[in-house]
């Protein structure tokens, strides 16, 4: 089950009204628990939080360096994928994610408008579900 809401922030991101979809997949597909403390964010949270918490040592390490880590992040997906269980695999997204947002924090790319292109669905055929030919 897949469920979708609006909800626009006012002036605490920036000064500006920013419209935010979210989408809600049933994680009991993925037999995936939820966070424990039940905070949400948004990826401009996410960016910020991350470039908070992290963003120094990023710029230090630099692009090159910072890109690498999320490589090898991905490659921890990659396993868990294989070992199929649900909380390595939560654990490593979440982690693959964290190390993407830093990357993107680097280059200035805002990824809220990168995800822009996917909010009316699949960006080549513009369906959802995608009916692009094989798929």
């Amino acid at each position: 089950m897949m469920r979708t809401t609006m909800r626009t922030h006012g002036p605490e991101l920036g000064g500006r009204p920013v419209t935010v979809r979210i989408v809600v997949v049933d994680k009991e597909m993925f037999h995936v628990k939820p966070s424990e403390t039940g905070v949400r964010l948004s990826l401009a949270e996410l960016q910020a939080r991350i470039e908070a918490t992290f963003g120094e040592r990023d710029r230090t390490r630099g692009v090159d360096g910072t890109f690498r880590w999320w490589v090898e992040e991905v490659g921890e997906v990659a396993k868990a994928l294989r070992r199929r269980d649900p909380g390595e695999l939560e654990h490593e997204l979440g982690d693959a994610l964290a190390w993407l947002t830093s990357v993107a924090n680097l280059v200035g790319v805002d990824l809220e408008r990168a995800a822009e292109r996917f909010a009316d669905g699949c960006p080549r055929c513009g369906r959802s579900p995608c009916d692009c030919p094989g798929g």
